[in-house]
């Protein structure tokens, strides 16, 4: 086969990478503008307690206590410098554009490596571009791209893919380099380390070793120890760590294959038809157990499986492609329970380390068509679907409102996305359209504890104190641990000046261990004359 015009001297390398470089700035870098959405107001970023005081023993804390129920400190790590860095440059710790420029940054970054990876699987440079192209541009990155919190699955990407390439190197040498061994070992736990996702790098690369090394099963295995070694201790750290979460509906042992393969499908259906992207599915394990469909369409999947495992040598580069993209999302699939269950078991950020493997399949129909108007077509579809992610799909990720209100209207059964924008309405006082929305999250979720007491908070704010605690002593009811609502109920009772029943409230919150306003302490003692 010719090589491609594309493969002649490094210039045209430098070329290609440049113009991907570009391009990812073309299409993401309108993100540097935009706010923090969904949990990048939360705990892992803005309302993490170890970035408020920038300190070692902050720091320190990443390295040696798990948090929020993960023991990523390469990942806090590089946060911590980040917002060191945003402090001294902007004065602002979280200033929104330094971070969104972070993920653009290792986004295009990891396209370089998917670029330099591919080409050693295609030997065939343009292949190659047109695929990391397909890694750059597919509607379903924004997600990954676009909300900063997803910096950490980024970060372990870029070490993934560094480990690959290192991997690929020793691979080469007939004896083994203690020294690229070593390399290939750091960087897998660094990878590991930075997000636990990073484990999958592991059997990419061991399929990859016996598929283009041409290395036996016994070699690969030997070579492997230190990398079994690492994923046996992260699969107990991650074990051992992860809080105890409470799945609403418990999928049965038997079921989770269908759930994995249903996933699969979904998957493909988003990557192959790239319309109706949402933050959201709501394709919680219930529903999709509650349809026929599933139940037959695992079929195909399986069967296309097994025809590439049966033809690996024949058509390898498929193969190998199809292999990355399943085992890419496997933590996430659903054969392993995990919280976000609770809400949806797809979502478009798992996809990211999948698309390599798509990449791979792109580059290597575009190196097998020698017929120009398909290697065209197949330019004319990348182009589509930049422009689709540069103006429709990045631009949802603008601010809460826009994303919620798109969550919305492509999801209309996510109570979450009614919840989160009425939350953002109650930010900008537009009190009517967050009860409105608080009032859908709970229609679809009578036991949304968060939703109906938002209700009652916005109820005790209109002075409708007989509703307000009605909403209240629905939520205790529902969860008697829901501990700021026996402080609002106290708050109602002071208004209605049963002061008795106030200080009873606020003993049950302090039992729960809920720090009581000092403040309102002495007005309540005040008012109802104790001390």
């Amino acid at each position: 086969m010719k090589k491609g015009a594309l493969d002649t001297n490094r210039t045209s390398v430098a070329l290609l990478v440049l113009l991907l470089i570009i391009f990812t700035f073309l299409i993401y870098g309108q993100t540097l503008t935009y706010n923090f959405v969904w949990d990048d107001n939360g705990p892992h970023l803005v309302q993490n307690p170890y970035l408020e005081k920038l300190s070692f023993h902050n720091l320190l804390h990443f390295w040696t206590e798990s948090y929020q129920g993960m023991f990523i400190p390469i990942s806090y790590t590089a946060i911590f410098i980040m917002t060191l860095i945003s402090k001294f440059l902007t004065g602002i710790p979280f200033n929104t554009s330094f971070f969104h420029f972070f993920n653009v940054l290792f986004h295009f970054i990891n396209c370089i490596l998917v670029f330099y990876f591919l080409r050693k699987i295609l030997k065939n440079t343009s292949a190659a571009f047109i695929g990391s192209l397909i890694f750059l541009v597919h509607p379903i990155q924004a997600e990954a791209v676009s909300m900063v919190t997803e910096f950490r699955g980024l970060f372990s990407t870029f070490w993934g893919l560094l480990f690959l390439l290192a991997a690929d190197k020793s691979l080469s040498h007939i004896k083994k380099n203690a020294f690229d061994t070593l390399l290939c070992v750091v960087l897998f736990l660094i990878s590991v380390l930075s997000k636990p996702i990073g484990i999958v790098f592991f059997p990419i690369f061991f399929i990859y070793a016996l598929m283009f090394k041409g290395l036996r099963l016994g070699q690969v295995l030997k070579r492997s120890i230190p990398y079994i070694f690492i994923s046996l201790v992260v699969v107990y750290i991650t074990k051992l760590f992860q809080p105890t979460f409470v799945l609403k509906y418990e999928v049965p042992l038997f079921s989770r294959f269908i759930i994995w393969m249903d996933s699969l499908v979904f998957y493909l259906k988003k990557i192959f038809i790239p319309f109706s992207f949402s933050p959201s599915y709501a394709r919680t394990a219930q529903r999709v157990l509650s349809s026929w469909h599933p139940y037959v369409i695992w079929i195909i999947p399986f069967i296309f499986l097994t025809l590439l495992i049966a033809y690996r040598k024949k058509i390898k580069n498929v193969s190998f492609a199809y292999f990355i993209f399943i085992i890419g999302f496997l933590p996430v699939s659903g054969l392993v329970p995990f919280i976000f269950q609770n809400w949806s078991t797809v979502a478009d950020r798992y996809m990211y380390i999948s698309m390599i493997g798509i990449a791979l399949l792109a580059g290597a129909a575009y190196r097998y068509f020698s017929y120009k108007p398909m290697k065209f077509l197949i330019i004319a579809l990348i182009a589509l679907l930049a422009v689709d992610t540069a103006f429709i799909q990045v631009p949802i990720w603008k601010n809460n409102i826009t994303l919620w209100s798109h969550c919305i209207e492509k999801t209309p059964i996510e109570a979450n996305a009614y919840y989160n924008r009425g939350n953002e309405f109650m930010l900008l006082k537009m009190y009517d359209a967050a009860n409105a929305d608080f009032e859908n999250a709970v229609t679809y979720d009578t036991g949304f504890t968060k939703a109906l007491y938002k209700k009652g908070y916005l109820l005790l704010g209109q002075k409708k104190f007989d509703e307000a605690l009605e909403y209240f002593n629905s939520v205790l009811k529902i969860d008697s641990e829901f501990a700021i609502a026996y402080i609002s109920k106290a708050v109602v009772y002071y208004y209605l000046k049963e002061f008795d029943k106030a200080w009873d409230e606020i003993r049950k919150a302090q039992i729960r261990g809920i720090e009581v306003n000092s403040h309102f302490m002495k007005t309540l003692a005040k008012a109802s004359q104790k001390t």
